[in-house]
């Protein structure tokens, strides 16, 4: 049977009973505004990893762990993050010297939204750039037909310009 004080030595459980609410936890209700998503990630880290002292957990345990349950890049950077602060708040009460969740890379996220303005829409700002900057309206009406933005607009010359093929670039 494992030593039970190795149990406290886990920042996934440290400072509770296993039943009980975590230092991060705790600290989640004080300063974030919805703690529930950490409360959801102690549960579910518990399992794995609950039962085993902290410094026994490498990241590569850690990035594994991510790669099998995690379906996105941001979910498992927002793990990352709780294994981190779990990490930060056992650090600073002194019970693990490190860190090994940073360790572990973050993955790239592709949170782009295309998303296109509705005619009404367009027609509102199109009358409100008129009224309030009328020299404007032409670098508008060019961005939403053609999905240039500003910079592309500013830094295009007369030799990118095909009058032909109605193109450029």
């Amino acid at each position: 049977m494992q030593n039970p004080r190795n149990v406290t030595h886990n920042p996934l459980v440290v400072g509770s009973n296993p039943t009980g609410p975590t230092k991060y936890v705790q600290y989640a209700e004080t300063h974030l505004a919805s703690p529930d998503h950490y409360k959801t990630k102690d549960s579910i880290l518990r399992e794995p990893f609950g039962a085993r002292p902290a410094s026994a957990i490498t990241p590569q345990e850690i990035d594994e762990w991510l790669s099998k349950h995690c379906k996105t890049n941001a979910s498992a950077n927002r793990y990352r993050a709780f294994f981190s602060l779990a990490y930060r708040l056992g650090m600073e009460n002194g019970k693990v010297s490190s860190n090994p969740a940073r360790l572990v890379r973050l993955r790239t996220e592709h949170n782009a939204r295309m998303r296109f303005l509705s005619r009404a829409e367009y027609a509102e700002l199109l009358g409100i750039i008129q009224r309030d900057n009328p020299q404007q309206a032409p670098a508008f009406i060019l961005s939403v037909y053609t999905g240039m933005r500003w910079g592309e607009q500013f830094s295009l010359e007369w030799g990118q310009v095909d009058l032909k093929r109605r193109s450029f670039g």
